[in-house]
């Protein structure tokens, strides 16, 4: 027979009156949280709590009552025919029952509720009810607002407040993603190393996303492209639009060799697709570097873009000097579907530049947010200051590039906000 013997402690099923309050409300909290567990974050139904309603009929103390018993209740649904009809705050109840006097000539609660000429249903998103819930909440002076399933019967309640609250996460984590999105379009360090000369970029939008674009890439055998784009607009707006940028390089990079090493060619092209692809009134500057190893020559076309500079150094009288020289916009910006005819007609040898390729060359280009990137009293950079700074960082190493540019940067502005977005780019030829 074995030393144990079965028996049963009535201990282990007892327990205080305080567990079996927490338990519940512990219970109360689970069932609220599965409920809307069945909502995505973007809809109403996760954001929702749920009130048990209160009859229009009752006296109006019951729901004083309530909120004395209850210090983290806000607000509690009313109840008439059978139907939530509008919500009872707690403020409006305490200025309805301040004084003894109130308290004695308060009527039934339906009298004091104030009523929602709204449906709000649980899987409605925040983003679509947000532009009639201000309205009407400025319109009445609503804070809370019922929220029913789709078979009407009542869900919870929501406040314009949680709402806008919700709505601005939903934005954060939206920008936060395109962020991430439009930083993986660019090119990266390693591609950036793979290229046969050097490539320095510095870029900072001045919102979370931005207009500011540019490439490096190889597209066919010895043919090179880096280039530096400005969509007009800013924001959100003008990151849309340099998605059609990216998958334009991206498809001449899959393609590589089967494209034709043309610059021209490949300019028109690019001008031809933002004028189907992108919504009327918007367009894209641009200044293109084409590089050709083998033929040793850099063909640049300026595309309504900020001046590009050729900087190379020259022998004058035994001194060894930089020379520098400045390209203009000859062509117009891309996606206004002008620089096909532009390229075509008259004069067309005079729309872009050509540069031998030589050891010591640099080309620098740069979107216009870092000419007009201003101090805290409202100088601009400007043209001039810009130039000066290519010449002085000629001789700074290739790795030192985006540390000059960031200094500069943050030594102009210090504490002002970027009103546009600055991209600089450093190309080098050893």
């Amino acid at each position: 027979m074995s030393d144990t013997e079965e028996f049963i402690d009535a201990s282990f099923f007892t327990s205080d009156g305080s567990s079996e309050k927490a338990s519940e409300l512990n219970s109360e909290q689970q069932a609220a949280e599965s409920r809307n567990n069945l909502f995505s974050f973007r809809q109403l139904g996760s954001a929702v709590k749920y009130v048990e309603p209160v009859s229009g009929d009752a006296a109006l103390d019951t729901v004083r009552q309530m909120f004395a018993d209850d210090p983290e209740l806000a607000a509690v649904p009313i109840e008439h025919n059978d139907t939530v009809v509008g919500v009872l705050t707690r403020k409006e109840v305490e200025e309805a029952t301040g004084t003894v006097l109130k308290r004695f000539m308060s009527s039934d609660c339906i009298q004091y509720t104030k009523e929602c000429p709204i449906v709000l249903y649980a899987r409605e998103y925040f983003a679509n009810v947000i532009n009639k819930v201000t309205k009407i909440s400025i319109e009445r002076g609503l804070i809370y607002f019922p929220v029913y399933q789709l078979n009407k019967s009542f869900y919870g309640i929501i406040s314009i407040d949680v709402i806008e609250d919700h709505l601005a996460t939903i934005r954060e984590q939206d920008l936060e993603k395109a962020k991430n999105v439009q930083q993986n379009m660019l090119p990266t360090e390693t591609d950036l190393t793979a290229l046969p000369f050097k490539v320095s970029i510095w870029n900072r939008m001045a919102n979370a996303v931005g207009g500011d674009f540019y490439t490096a890439a190889k597209i066919a055998d010895h043919f090179y492209v880096v280039g530096c784009f400005d969509v007009s607009g800013k924001n959100v707006a003008a990151a849309l639009i340099t998605v059609l940028l990216s998958a334009f390089f991206s498809m001449l990079k899959i393609l590589q060799n089967a494209v034709s090493p043309d610059p021209s060619e490949i300019t028109a092209k690019l001008d031809q697709y933002l004028t189907n692809v992108m919504p009327i009134g918007n367009f894209i500057t641009g200044a293109l570097c084409y590089i050709d190893m083998k033929t040793e020559k850099v063909k640049v076309f300026n595309c309504g873009h900020t001046l590009v500079y050729a900087l190379l150094p020259v022998d004058k009288g035994g001194v060894q000097r930089v020379g520098l020289a400045h390209m203009e916009a000859a062509l117009p910006p891309l996606g206004m579907g002008e620089i096909t005819g532009e390229l075509k007609g008259n004069g067309s040898n005079k729309k872009s530049v050509a540069i031998p390729l030589k050891s010591g060359l640099h080309i620098d280009m740069y979107s216009d947010g870092f000419t007009d990137m201003q101090t805290e009293d409202g100088t601009r950079f400007g043209e001039d200051r810009v130039k000066q700074y290519f010449m002085e960082k000629y001789k700074c190493a290739p790795s030192e590039i985006k540390k000059t540019v960031e200094r500069t940067v943050d030594n102009w502005v210090m504490k002002t906000p970027l009103s546009d977005d600055i991209t600089v780019m450093d190309i080098r030829f050893m």
